[in-house]
């Protein structure tokens, strides 16, 4: 971003990780070509390119906090939707980011966004009352379909990318049938599942035959989709931070985002982290810049402090955390040591900030109150901290003095050399104190007063002067060694709000603000009574927290309560100035000369208008008549398209009972007739307003040149209304056509769905619509299996008695077989025929039951009734078991069962083909 007058430029921005939220997925999304990714973070939506980490452009638009983002698949637009349920749709080819379109489509944050192939359609769902999603055309924002019917809150959604179209929505609840599971059975922890933790997003790589799923088990899995096998797994961590709630698949590289906000950078093809890109995703609330201008630390709302590396835009947090909660201010002392002060009322000095990354082991102080603002000497050795009721005094890291203030303190500020300390208060004044250097006691010396609290206090690097800031959005530069007069010409307060931050140049001559307006200024002591330099909107729907100048002091960073971290360039190039100058004045010469030959040739226009203006009124009254003409055969077209719509009433009429489900494209058609009626009736007044001007152009020939052009204009409409009307005239008559196609096409669709009843019923045993005759039949089938069962069991009983008997004869015969040996034997002979005659009788009764089964698994089910009996009455079969009767009736359970599946899917191809008739219609 460069300024109209070139007086500052945007360099780059380190943005804001996304803001994430506990058991709720983050929507990722990627540019089609695959380099960029695009995420939502506050109220902001950020664009970056994962190949350069400064290139990162913000949208800011929104006026509530950001939910999703989404790139059309054009690349040309990115849809954003926000908790109140409202989606923006915007350029993307511009750095101005043009609005498209704005809609509030349900009342309450929106989950997911999905666009159609051809960047047409769009689907969104989310959190509404009166409705979880809608379906629309992007560009006008017509609804396009119905997603009626959920009872609960939807999440997620995507659009098939081939026609038909059709919407996947994903959605709390318990319905729906398993097609496929991908299992890791490699991991014991995951117990046949994918994760051992909740899935919270999928991504597909560009081929489709691969995806990555993102776990609150803090693991990304590839997988391989044809084989439903896992390729890989990447873990993350052992925290709760690790969890992943969010992944996209780039070209050639996936990014993931952990509940902590991290971005991950992974391979996968050889599945490991490249890179993570850390930071915050909560207002940065402190900062302190190292004197090589290299390094910079930031502090966030949640007590995190991040080290920068300006150069590489490379991020390490801090680790342990140091605070537990809100980090008011940071100092970082020549030595690398950080001090810093919380709202958990500590202060810590971490030495070797600027080394360790994971192994902070601070010395803190327990403080006897909030505090404020913390400030060094040049050489650190001595550092002041202001709390709401005291000054405290430290020495090598050691409180030394504790200073009890009457005032609640605000900021602090001490001079390079450590003699004066600057202390803003709450009650709107400055107070500038002497510090005794043996016994760190204060000494009151002077009051500076100003309109309201003070919000900063800095002193100048060669100690010269003293600037503070208000919330009265006043600044206002002190000179320390003329009893700190004001040292500016006029008033500094330009700012249109609450100042939060200042900071001093290397050479003690700027001074740069950061404002709740979200303004940066930056005041020049030299021309004190000028304008400032105004960097507007740096922070774009944000207050600015800190600012400071780079070293070279050409350079300003400022941070923002949107965790935004921007660098920009104030150098002046003069030299740039006096040749665009030159420039432009040697424009101003071209354009002078340029107008004079233009005036010379208006004038020769202007005597050939004059000779063309009485041609113009004979061509005139030729094209009147032509507009009269063109009315007559209007009013034909009108009688014409009544005459259609009759016919059409008619024809409708005829076919009430055959088109019912076609009422609503009935209505649509009646709809389409009025709104051609109304194009008559409006080009019937653009006529006869035509006809009126005309009228008047007669009158007022002389003044004409604008009339003319005015008049040429509104015959070539009518022109264009004509061919409309003939257009029109002939898509109603491709309506018609279609209509009766259609019509064709249904009677086909009945006749095919009676024939497929009809085969079906032929091909199943129990009947589709079971005659009189069937029922009949299949009721004596099982009177008569009833009967031969009984029977049956009569002889059971009868082969039981005999056996008996037998048995009691086999013991007489063995009691009398010593008395008669001879009898004994030949009755045992007698009774062994007798056996092998049984069993002969039991074989062949064995083998007519096989063959009986084996001939009834032959039968065909159209037939089965009617054979079973001839068979029954042909081999004289009196042996049917209870298991073979069962078997039979459950047969006849499952053929009812699959001619009602069958009823069913006809039922809905009938509804599929009617709606699609309606769509394509």
């Amino acid at each position: 971003m460069t300024s109209e007058s070139e007086e500052y430029k945007h360099e780059f921005t380190l943005p804001s990780l996304p803001r994430t939220t506990r058991g709720l997925p983050l929507p990722l999304s990627a540019s089609p070509d695959g380099n960029k990714f695009v995420y939502c973070a506050g109220n902001s939506v950020f664009i970056r390119d994962s190949n350069q980490i400064f290139d990162c452009d913000v949208y800011t638009e929104h006026s509530t906090l950001t939910q999703v983002a989404k790139y059309a698949p054009s690349g040309f637009y990115i849809a954003s939707g926000d908790k109140h349920g409202k989606i923006r749709i915007w350029d993307t080819t511009q750095s101005t980011h043009i609005l498209k379109a704005e809609y509030a489509l349900i009342n309450g944050p929106i989950r997911d966004i999905a666009w159609s192939e051809d960047s047409k359609r769009m689907a969104v769902v989310g959190e509404g009352k009166e409705r979880f999603g809608h379906v629309f055309l992007f560009d006008t924002g017509t609804s396009n379909g119905n997603l009626s019917g959920q009872s609960k809150a939807m999440t997620s959604i995507d659009f098939r990318w081939t026609r038909p179209y059709r919407l996947v929505i994903l959605f709390e609840g318990t319905e729906g049938t398993k097609i496929g599971e991908l299992v890791d059975s490699s991991d014991t922890a995951c117990k046949e599942a994918a994760h051992a933790g909740g899935v919270f997003a999928l991504c597909w790589n560009s081929d489709g035959k691969r995806l990555v799923t993102a776990s609150g088990d803090k693991t990304l899995k590839i997988w391989n989709v044809a084989d439903k096998k896992i390729i890989g797994k990447i873990r993350f961590g052992t925290t709760v931070d690790d969890q992943q709630l969010g992944v996209v698949w780039l070209r050639d590289r996936i990014v993931s985002c952990s509940l902590s906000g991290f971005l991950n950078y992974v391979d996968p093809e050889t599945l490991t982290i490249t890179k993570i890109l850390k930071g915050h995703n909560k207002s940065i609330t402190a900062m302190a810049l190292a004197s090589d201008g290299e390094n910079v630390f930031t502090a966030d709302f949640e007590g995190n402090i991040t080290r920068w590396k300006l150069s590489d835009g490379s991020s390490e947090r801090l680790t342990p955390t140091i605070h537990k909660s809100q980090i008011s201010s940071l100092k970082l002392l020549n030595d690398g040591t950080l001090i810093s002060t919380g709202w958990d009322d500590t202060i810590a000095f971490t030495e070797k900030a600027l080394n360790i990354t994971d192994n902070a082991q601070p010395i803190s102080h327990k403080l006897t109150s909030q505090p404020r603002g913390v400030d060094s000497t040049k050489d650190g050795k001595t550092v002041a901290v202001v709390t709401q009721r005291a000054i405290l005094i430290f020495t090598d890291k050691r409180l030394l003095k504790t200073n009890e203030i009457k005032y609640e303190g605000m900021c602090i500020a001490i001079s390079p050399e450590g003699n004066l300390l600057a202390v803003g208060g709450n009650d709107g004044n400055v107070h500038v104190y002497a510090l005794s250097t043996s016994d760190s006691s204060l000494t009151e010396k002077q009051k500076l007063s100003h309109g309201g609290a003070l919000t900063s206090v800095n002193f100048s690097p060669d100690g010269k002067y003293l600037v503070a800031t208000d919330i009265a959005k006043k600044v206002v530069p002190y000179n320390v060694n003329n009893g700190f007069k004001v040292a500016s010409e006029k008033s500094w307060s330009f700012h249109t709000a609450r100042i939060n931050c200042s900071a001093w140049s290397s050479n003690s001559r700027y001074i740069v603000t950061g404002s709740l307006d979200t303004n940066i200024m930056v005041w020049d002591l030299e021309q004190s009574g000028e304008h400032p330099l105004l960097i507007r909107g740096a922070h774009q729907m944000s207050a600015i927290n800190c600012v400071a100048f780079l070293p070279d002091g050409k350079r300003i960073l400022s941070v923002g309560q949107d965790a935004n971290i921007r660098i920009w360039n104030v150098e002046k190039d003069k030299t740039n100035l006096a040749f665009q100058l030159i420039l432009a004045k040697l424009d101003l010469v071209g354009e002078l000369d340029d107008y004079k030959n233009k005036m010379v040739k208006l004038e020769e226009e202007r005597y050939l208008v004059e000779n063309e203006l009485f041609k113009v009124k004979e061509d005139f009254e030729k094209l009147k008549e032509e507009n009269e003409k063109i009315f007559e055969e209007k009013l034909e077209l009108l009688k014409e398209l009544e005459e259609n719509k009759l016919k059409i009433e008619k024809y409708e009429e005829d076919k009430e009972m055959e088109l019912i489900n076609l009422a609503k494209l009935k209505n649509e058609n009646e709809g389409i007739f009025k709104v051609k009626n109304k194009l008559l009736e409006e080009n019937k007044i653009r006529i006869m307003k035509i006809e009126e001007e005309n009228k008047e152009l007669n009158k007022k020939l002389k003044n004409s040149e604008n009339q003319i052009y005015q008049l040429r204009r509104e015959i070539t409409q009518n022109k264009r209304n004509y061919e409309q009307a003939i257009k029109l005239k002939e898509i109603n008559k491709v309506r018609d056509n279609k209509i009766v196609e259609l019509t064709s096409e249904l009677d086909k669709l009945n006749k095919e769905n009676k024939r497929i009843l009809t085969n079906s019923t032929k091909q199943n045993f129990s009947e589709n619509n079971p005659t009189l005759e069937n029922q009949t039949l299949i009721k004596q089938l099982q009177n008569y299996l009833q009967k031969e069962v009984e029977q049956q069991e009569e002889k059971i009983k009868y082969l039981e008695l005999d056996k008996f008997k037998k048995e009691e004869e086999i013991k007489i015969l063995r009691e009398n077989l010593e008395e008669n040996k001879n009898d004994y034997e030949n009755k045992l002979a007698k009774m062994e025929e007798e056996r092998y005659l049984a069993l002969d009788e039991f074989l062949k009764i064995k083998e007519e039951f096989e063959k009986l089964k084996n001939e009834k698994e032959k039968i065909s089910k159209e037939k089965i009734g009617l054979l079973i009996t001839e068979r029954l009455e042909k081999n004289n079969l009196t042996l049917l078991s209870e298991e073979d009767y069962k078997k039979l009736t459950s047969t006849l359970d499952t053929c009812k069962y699959i001619i009602s599946q069958l009823r069913q899917k006809i039922s809905e191809n009938k509804k599929n083909y009617e709606q699609e008739i309606k769509v394509n219609f």
